[in-house]
């Protein structure tokens, strides 16, 4: 929906009908006689405002107070306020305004000439910067896109490699599993805290966990057999691998940012670290163990268990949550063995057996 309302709030009646006479040929026109008022109307029509023109001096809450409220909400902090006022001079007032955001100030009487033009070149620019912020916003959005099926096609490209049948499925599974235990454990604890975006960053680090096995011959991957004890330090390695290979992928702009590629990183190196420290590669324990990477790992062991390998066959769900439980695949947090019991369900409606 187009922008094609002013909001007009002055507790001045005959201030109100200038100011909408000037406009209305043009803009469909909202009024409010106080700065509740103004409030009340743009939790309604926040959407459809273009501008709002604001009388400093009102009743029952102040055009700063107002303007206060409108730059700290997402909804209301990029309409643009215009300040219509009789106190042109009160120097210390215009500071204070222009430093909470103001657009402009109109000073009273109304001058209908310059003030439709000054209005106009307000919406104007304010237009053409949310065209620019938008235009860059899908940008970045294909851009974000496109790297994430790179990743996830080289995460593809080393499954297969790894002699898994149903390439892209691992990936798609382990992002499932991790996506389901963040939600779980988000806001259980301190540090159990992660935004929209950290949650997603950590679901598509996720697909990485394993690219270090591009490096480890054929021979040791597709091996139809438990591997000899010089072939499983051998295999163990790809945690390391994996976190070298990283490094040649920071090109990617995914990669490059910050908190990606400690995801990618920690969960590529630590998520066969086990919490009683018999893990690889580090011997990590107990809280060393990044968190991420310790839900990852979770993931990982849960999608290995049901599905068939080229040196196992697929156990079913309820074997493979006792299996976990029991410490046959290593020890795993107290915690994430909560979490595990209050979503196995949740596990077992997102389960195709292969």
């Amino acid at each position: 929906m187009g922008r094609d309302t002013i909001l007009i709030a002055d507790d001045i009646q005959m201030d109100r009908l200038i100011l909408a006479q000037i406009f209305s040929s043009d803009f469909n026109i909202l009024q409010a006689k106080n700065g509740q008022e103004v409030l009340q109307q743009l939790e309604e029509n926040h959407d459809k405002i273009a501008v709002i023109l604001l009388d400093v001096i009102m009743p029952k809450m102040s055009g700063l107070e107002v303007l206060r409220q409108l730059k700290t909400s997402g909804e209301t902090k990029n309409i643009p306020v215009i300040f219509i006022t009789g106190d042109s001079d009160d120097a210390r007032m215009i500071h204070k305004a222009y430093d909470m955001g103001v657009a402009e100030i109109i000073s009273k009487p109304i001058e209908k000439y310059s003030t439709e033009r000054r209005v106009r070149n307000i919406i104007n620019l304010y237009n053409e910067k949310y065209i620019l912020s938008e235009t860059n916003r899908l940008q970045e959005q294909r851009i974000n896109r496109t790297n994430e099926i790179i990743i996830e096609t080289i995460a593809s490209m080393v499954e297969t490699r790894a002699g898994d049948d149903d390439t892209g499925k691992h990936i798609y599974n382990i992002k499932t599993y991790t996506h389901i235990l963040l939600e779980y454990l988000n806001g259980t604890a301190p540090s159990f805290s992660w935004n929209k975006t950290q949650i997603q960053e950590i679901m598509l680090a996720s697909s990485l966990h394993d690219i270090g096995k591009i490096l480890i011959p054929e021979s040791i991957l597709l091996k139809p057999a438990r591997l000899e004890h010089d072939e499983f330090e051998k295999m163990k390695k790809h945690t390391v691998y994996g976190c070298k290979v990283l490094k040649g992928l920071k090109g990617l702009k995914n990669i490059a940012a910050d908190t990606f590629y400690r995801y990618s990183y920690d969960i590529c190196r630590y998520h066969h670290e086990k919490w009683d420290g018999k893990g690889y590669p580090d011997g990590l324990k107990t809280d060393q163990i990044p968190t991420h990477a310790h839900i990852v790992a979770l993931a990982d062991v849960y999608d290995a268990l049901t599905h068939r390998r080229v040196y196992k066959d697929a156990f079913s769900h309820e074997k493979a949550i006792e299996m976990i439980k029991n410490g046959e695949c290593g020890h795993f947090a107290p915690w994430l063995y909560e979490a595990l019991d209050a979503v196995q369900d949740k596990f077992k409606e997102n389960l195709i057996i292969s």
